[in-house]
Order: structure tokens, then C-alpha cells, then sequence
């Protein structure tokens, strides 16, 4: 529940929902706000975008994120929720982002945003482009990843994927935003310069090679450890193979 004396407009509306709601309808925005998911939390959406509003702690400010489908487009945060209603209703709308924050300069978009906005061919190449930087801003998991995804990115029918991180894990789909996008394969390091490797069923990187089990005989397991020239290979054979 938002703060009354950071809030005192939420407090006075009753929650945040009326109180955005209001704030379109005095604008003549046509949007509806959702029902808050939590307290101080709220949603609107016009086709594949919607936008999300919370309320933060620690100062008065309405935390604003822009989504498309679910790719983050843009995010920012403002003091007065007749701004916040404003600067959304211009995103469901369709404006590009460049526009979008060149009127609302307290929103931010990233480098990923904007090429996905071009395009998902466009997303899939800024994100090979971001996965093989190896400044010194890297996170420990994907320099691990380095003498894979090198490897990997000289093979078109990989490059021609969207690549993502969960946690230490390297996943490849085919779309950078449909949920219902499966994997088709993940990649494990396993040591220095080497990697576990399997298909869409991630949690056979637990158990390298085939194992046997006294119901099922022999179940399959993670392909490798091998080298990254090797491990792209075994990526391309995990692909290929049923389930």
C-alpha cells in the first residue's frame, strides 16, 4: 500500500488504479487501468504493448515500465501521475521511441529496445553483438561462455537464433518475444574452455552422458563436456534430434 504521506493523492483516491484512471480520463486518454496485481501496482494495455506503474518506498515516484509484448521498451519514473499518464498513453499508441522520450525526457530506452522496435531480425544481432563485447563489464557468465559463443557465432544456423542467458545457461529460440518460443538447445560451461550441451530439456545439463536407471534403461543425458568448435557442433546435433 502506498505511503499516505508520500501519497497523499493515491490515499485520497482510494488506490492507485482510480487515481491513473483518473488521470487518463481528464486527458481524454481511452485507456482502462487494470486492477492492482498488488498494492501500489498497476497495469494498462492496447494491443502488444502495455506499460506498468508501481509506486516507490523510499521518495514520492511512480515507477513507469513500457513493454512490448515481453521485451522491456522503455522505463522512467515521475513525480506527478498526470505526466505518467501521459507519457504511457503516447507509447500504447504506437509512437517510436525515439519520439517517445524525445517528449518525456525522464524516460530511458536501451540499445536492445531499439532494434528490436526495427525488428526481431534486428534484436537477434544487437544481442550476438552485446554476447561477444568481452569488456571488462562482462558478467562472470558469459565471459565463461566466450570461447563457446565465438565459436558459435560463425555458424549461421546459430547466429540466425536468439541467444539468452538463465543464470550460468545459454539458451537459443527461434523468437526473441513469443513466451511460447521454445528453447531448442542449452549450453553449460564445464570447466575451463569446456561445456555440457543438450535440446530443449534443460535439466539434462545435470547428468553428463547417457544414465541408466533400473525402470527406464538407459536415459539420455548431457552431450560433452566438449571444446567450443565441438560444442557447437554437438548444439547442431542436439537440434536435430526428436523431443
Amino acid at each position: 500500500m502506498a505511503d499516505h504521506f508520500l501519497y497523499p493523492d493515491v490515499a485520497a483516491a482510494g488506490d492507485l488504479r482510480v487515481l491513473l484512471q483518473r488521470a487518463f480520463d481528464g486527458a481524454g486518454i481511452p485507456l482502462r487501468v487494470g486492477p492492482e496485481q498488488t498494492p501500489g501496482r498497476v497495469s494498462v494495455e492496447a494491443g502488444d504493448r502495455s506499460a506498468t506503474v508501481s509506486t516507490a518506498t523510499s521518495s514520492r515516484a511512480f515507477l513507469i515500465q513500457l513493454w512490448t509484448r515481453t521485451v522491456q521498451m522503455a522505463y522512467g519514473s515521475i513525480d506527478t501521475p498526470d505526466r505518467a499518464a501521459a507519457a504511457i498513453g503516447m507509447f500504447l499508441s504506437g509512437v517510436p521511441l525515439r519520439r517517445l522520450t524525445s517528449a518525456w525526457p525522464f524516460l530511458t530506452f536501451t540499445g536492445f529496445a531499439e532494434a528490436f522496435e526495427r525488428g526481431e531480425p534486428y534484436a537477434i544481432a544487437f544481442r550476438w553483438q552485446e554476447y561477444l563485447d568481452i569488456s571488462s563489464t562482462r558478467s562472470l557468465p558469459l565471459l565463461n561462455l566466450h570461447a563457446f559463443l565465438l565459436a558459435a557465432s560463425t555458424e549461421p544456423r546459430l547466429r540466425a537464433l536468439f541467444p539468452f542467458t538463465s543464470h550460468a545457461d545459454l539458451g537459443f529460440r527461434r523468437q526473441v518475444s513469443d513466451p511460447a518460443s521454445r528453447s531448442l538447445a542449452w549450453v553449460r560451461p564445464h570447466g575451463e574452455g569446456r561445456y555440457l550441451v543438450t535440446g530443449p530439456h534443460r535439466a539434462r545439463l545435470g547428468r553428463p552422458g547417457p544414465i541408466r536407471t533400473p525402470d527406464l534403461g538407459p536415459v539420455p543425458g548431457a552431450l560433452g563436456p566438449a571444446g567450443p568448435g565441438e560444442s557447437v557442433t554437438l548444439v547442431l546435433r542436439a537440434m536435430a534430434e526428436p523431443g
